[in-house]
């Protein structure tokens, strides 16, 4: 699993929900953001990588997408 992936599949327990929204936090909600935050760089990375010709240079590119999906 990516990173991505990683951050979707966590269901807080009620107890840590509990605790961050006493702390005036959203812990769900910030999960989801850094999911979103994620999908943004592979987002970006893809543009990059439809510029770059074949090479170590996409080969690190497409390692990075695949680690953060």
């Amino acid at each position: 699993m990516g990173v991505r992936t990683n951050l979707l599949a966590i269901t807080p327990l009620a107890a840590e929900t509990a605790t961050c929204a006493a702390d005036g936090q959203d812990l769900p909600g910030m999960l989801n953001f850094g999911a979103e935050k994620v999908a943004d760089a592979i987002q970006v990375l893809n543009a990059i990588a439809d510029f770059l010709p074949a090479g170590s240079n996409l080969t690190a590119i497409n390692t990075a997408i695949t680690a953060l999906t």
